[in-house]
């Protein structure tokens, strides 16, 4: 896991990404086996597993709120059983782990991931999506060797070219998806990330190709 963090095409994606977390006064930082406890890195990769969107989840997650209101603390077993009668148990419970997780990820979890292990017994609450997300809790000390991505520049030739063909959009988005790669293409050959803010920040900003 850290090896695979540190690999350079993954290297360029988090600068880029601490770098538009900075824009946006936000805080931005990587959780490895050696940055996080046991805990919370079961806790985050049981909550990312279940993520993934499915066919029902639209019709289930409309109804949730009627059974399921914000901040009540309630099991997701126990909230699974209120639909049971609608749906598929087993898609309701799924349909519940992803309104969580994605509640998660917004910061909208009632839970500290460092002190409980997610269960479908264990009682959760989640705040209203216009709520202001909580600030998870500080990793452990950061290993010196994993400090690389703070000064590392990759070489300009970790991207070859666009990925998309830009010659079948109209002209004028053609002339602003070039605009968006030489802003990239600048960042990741080694400008100063203040020297291509000034030329212009909202075109790095809306470039999809990290």
């Amino acid at each position: 896991m850290e090896d695979d963090k540190r690999r350079d095409r993954n290297l360029v994606k988090a600068e880029a990404a601490r770098w538009l977390a900075s824009l946006q006064l936000g805080t931005f930082w990587i959780g490895t086996e050696r940055t996080l406890t046991k805990r919370r890195h079961y806790n985050l990769v049981f909550l990312h597993a279940r993520r993934k969107t499915f066919p029902a989840f639209a019709d289930i997650a409309a109804v949730l709120p009627e059974v399921w209101s914000w901040g009540e603390m309630a099991e997701v077993g126990e909230v699974a059983s209120r639909l049971s009668h609608q749906f598929p148990a087993d898609l309701v419970e799924a349909a519940i782990w992803k309104v969580v997780a994605d509640a998660a990820a917004a910061g909208h979890l009632l839970l500290d991931l460092e002190q409980y292990t997610l269960s479908r017994m264990l009682p959760l609450a989640l705040l209203p999506p216009d709520a202001p997300g909580l600030v998870p809790s500080p990793l452990l000390p950061e290993p010196e060797t994993t400090k690389v991505l703070t000064t590392f520049r990759p070489p300009s030739s970790l991207i070859a070219g666009p990925t998309f063909d830009a010659s079948t959009l109209p002209e004028p988005q053609r002339e602003q998806f070039h605009r968006n790669l030489r802003a990239v293409e600048q960042v990741l050959a080694g400008a100063t990330q203040r020297r291509v803010s000034e030329k212009g920040v909202s075109r790095v900003r809306r470039f999809h190709g990290w």
